[in-house]
């Protein structure tokens, strides 16, 4: 590893590396210890009880060596509403055949939108402008919203989202539009709102 890159448990991001070596174990009650690195206490409190002998564990941002050929397909076809909290890479499993994904955190919903964008999916994002900068692409597909709410309320946001909209799923068939989607977590975050921003097909 290198000093200063994210350190990856289970696909949270649980710190960053201050050496060469990170050692992670767990206490006796199951949680996070960690050498060689400082943690980030959201990361870890989002990763909660793991088995370390099972875990996937990486470092360092995602990379691409080059970028994907752009495709525009059409989510005629598709169903469900899927909610990704923090765990951008299931994204990449559970929702290639969603009509709409509705992702929560900055750097889930930047990995999150570039992969789903290969498949044609719009998302609506969750942001709070915490970001950690393991992505360096941003991607979107056409129609996809982002939703910029006050720093530090992504994550209590998104859980209203997840108990009101979601009925504490991951995924409902409702048909929803982006902007329907949008409107019903403006109205959820309430004064938390900040602005939304709607990505348009390129010229």
């Amino acid at each position: 590893m290198i000093p200063g890159e994210n350190v990856w448990v289970n696909g949270v991001v649980v710190g960053r590396a201050t050496t060469g070596s990170v050692f992670i174990s767990k206490d006796g009650s199951g949680h996070l210890i960690a050498r060689g690195m400082d943690l980030k206490p959201t990361g870890v409190k989002r990763l909660g009880r793991f088995d370390v002998q099972k875990a996937h564990i990486r470092s360092g941002s995602v990379r691409r060596t080059e970028p994907p050929k752009t495709r525009y397909l059409t989510s005629e076809g598709k169903g469900g509403v899927y909610l990704v909290d923090h765990n951008a890479e299931s994204a990449v499993y559970d929702c290639r055949e969603a009509a709409l994904v509705i992702t929560v955190g900055d750097d889930t919903s930047r990995i999150a939108g570039n992969l789903l964008f290969r498949f044609g999916v719009p998302v609506v994002a969750i942001t709070d402008g915490d970001e950690d900068g393991i992505c360096a692409e941003s991607m979107l597909f056409p129609g996809s919203i982002t939703i910029r709410v006050r720093p530090g309320t992504d994550d209590t946001v998104g859980a209203e989202v997840r108990s009101k909209l979601f009925k504490g799923e991951n995924r409902i068939m409702e048909a929803l539009a982006p902007f329907q989607a949008a409107q019903a977590i403006i109205e959820i975050a309430g004064d938390r709102f900040l602005w939304k921003k709607v990505t348009s097909m390129p010229e």
